[in-house]
């Protein structure tokens, strides 16, 4: 993923987004006198619990207590060790869990936590997941606009809402009109993220489309990717899209309105080794869009709701993989694009969308993403987008990114 890094801080350098000055880790664990940060969490908490690297020192204790701040989240995580480590309490104080671990050495405990982790306790570590999704802007899975849900839900808005396949520029052909129309089509975005007190917040994104429509009914498979480099720790998102678009109008002859209604079913997930974090989930919902024709103009206005919930995918590789989460997300837009009457094969657009992760459990529970772009049809069968994008939300939050999207129309 190293290519994919450097070209999206290529694009947040141009995008102007600059670090906040009084960054730091993403996670810090201090024990005592001893403390030590980075972006990867187990391996801070496994020098811990084994007395290696920093914690070298404190072996010699018979006692001690230490807490992990976890993407912002002060004493996510407590620990009290006694007997010179070889038995500690662990607590997660948001979820209420509790549980005690004892061996012949500090080596033997930090096994133990681990096991548990990856075994019966993946469901306190899932509900703790679930509970980071309120308290950080970092989280993985949920509640913000790099999340795993917010990919899937701005995936089906921009494919099927506010940027559908087919404007009114597409529809200009006779046997378009006629008998429907086939489409592949590639998007890629890459950009920076910025959230209060970390740096070096990076994203990229890309989907690849296939699909048609025949008769006024359609159907559109799309496999959707999100890279997310958090200050040094990776976070990948994958997944399947179908959408099934129903035009209820298309625009032609003296009719300048286009509505279309689209049914769609997502699945896929999100996972970070570096953060302890992911989960699977499946979704769906629909998306509403109306587009009027005025003149050189194209108004067009979309709805979207959709829902999402964890599904557990039992043990792989010796893992146990759990999901806790329950997600309703809205998403509403406008768009204005203009269609030069001399230049047939241009044009630009602009226009702003709104998130709103529905209920009171997510960090950055609206966002704002406004975004222009302009779009060249290249032998008539052939679309070009080139574009910007945002997300504004509270706390400080912002993403900004660069577009490009290539589209065959036949």
């Amino acid at each position: 993923m190293t290519l994919v890094h450097r070209a999206a801080a290529a694009i947040a350098l141009l995008c102007g987004l600059a670090a906040p000055a009084a960054a730091r880790d993403l996670f810090i664990l201090d024990a005592g006198s001893v403390s030590d940060s980075g972006h990867d969490v187990t391996a801070l908490v496994d020098d811990f619990l084994s007395h290696e690297g920093k914690f070298s020192a404190i072996g010699l204790q018979p006692s001690y207590a230490a807490t992990l701040d976890y993407l912002g989240m002060r004493n996510a995580v407590t620990m009290q060790a006694s007997a010179f480590g070889q038995q500690v309490v662990l607590r997660i104080p948001s979820t209420g869990f509790s549980k005690t671990f004892t061996g012949t050495s500090p080596q033997a405990v930090q096994s133990q936590v681990e096991d548990f982790f990856e075994g019966s306790g993946a469901k306190d570590l899932a509900r703790f997941l679930e509970k980071s999704n309120g308290d950080t802007a970092l989280a993985v899975l949920d509640g913000n606009p790099r999340s795993t849900t917010a990919m899937f839900a701005r995936s089906a808005f921009e494919r099927f809402g506010i940027g559908p396949l087919r404007s009114r520029a597409g529809y200009g052909r006779e046997h378009v009109a006629a008998v429907g129309h086939f489409d592949l089509g590639v998007e890629a975005h890459g950009g920076a993220v910025e959230a209060t007190h970390f740096h070096s917040l990076y994203v990229s994104d890309a989907a690849l489309t296939l699909g048609g429509d025949f008769d006024r009914v359609g159907l559109y498979a799309s496999l959707l990717g999100q890279y997310r480099s958090y200050d040094g720790a990776d976070v990948y998102d994958a997944g399947l899209e179908l959408g099934v678009p129903i035009t209820l109008a298309r625009p032609g002859g003296e009719n300048p309105l286009r509505w279309t209604v689209t049914p769609v079913v997502q699945t896929g997930g999100g996972a970070s080794h570096d953060l302890l974090a992911g989960g699977f989930l499946v979704g769906g919902g629909a998306v509403n869009s109306f587009g009027w024709n005025l003149g050189p103009l194209e108004l067009t206005v979309a709805d979207q709701f959709v829902y999402y919930c964890g599904v557990p995918l039992g043990t792989i590789g010796g893992v146990r993989i759990e999901t806790k989460l329950d997600r309703w997300i809205t998403r509403n837009g406008i768009k204005m694009a203009f269609h030069p009457p001399t230049v047939k094969w241009l044009s630009f657009e602009g226009g702003a969308a709104f998130m709103h992760f529905l209920g009171s459990d997510a960090k950055i529970a609206s966002a704002a993403s406004p975004f222009a772009g302009v779009s060249v049809r290249l032998f008539d069968v052939m679309r070009m987008r080139l574009g910007w994008e945002a997300d504004f939300g509270r706390h400080d939050y912002a993403v900004q990114t660069g577009r490009v999207d290539l589209a065959l129309e036949l």
